[in-house]
């Protein structure tokens, strides 16, 4: 599976923030599901299945894009920041010492690595075997307007 490569404050592959629905769809022929992602929500998210990817509207605007490291579809997910190839396999640490070679500003937190000043949060689960794997990668607008 070719890498989406994952820029921050930009976008994830095809997807980009600031793009509208129609815009978003376009950038693929999988199927989508809509969903409310908090019963509080006004806007429908979309759900790109196959590609493992989640985008999130505000104001008609995608504001924020999911990818997760697996898809019920084609298995692992490889997700590219900087040149390196992120898979479920990446552990926690791994992303840790990323993030420090490239010189990113981040805290830690119980179950996520937040580099905020790049709208980037690394979300993890615990496999059953006491590591932390990447499961999933969010890429949001800073400052809370879409380009």
């Amino acid at each position: 599976m070719t890498p989406l490569k994952i820029i921050p404050g930009i976008g994830i592959g095809p997807f980009k923030l600031g793009m509208t629905r129609e815009e978003a769809w376009a950038q693929t022929r999988c199927g989508i599901s809509s969903f409310y992602a908090q019963e509080w929500a006004t806007e429908r998210s979309d759900d790109f299945t196959a590609l493992g990817i989640h985008a999130h509207y505000e104001s008609g605007r995608v504001t924020r894009l999911v990818a997760f490291t697996r898809t019920p579809h084609f298995g692992q997910n490889v997700l590219q920041l900087h040149d390196e190839n992120m898979t479920w396999e990446f552990r926690r640490a791994d992303v840790v010492a990323l993030l420090d070679l490239h010189e990113l500003a981040h805290i830690e937190r119980e179950d996520q690595v937040v580099a905020g000043g790049l709208g980037l949060t690394f979300g993890f689960q615990e496999r059953g075997d006491g590591e932390e794997r990447l499961d999933f990668v969010l890429v949001e607008v800073i400052g809370g307007k879409a380009p």
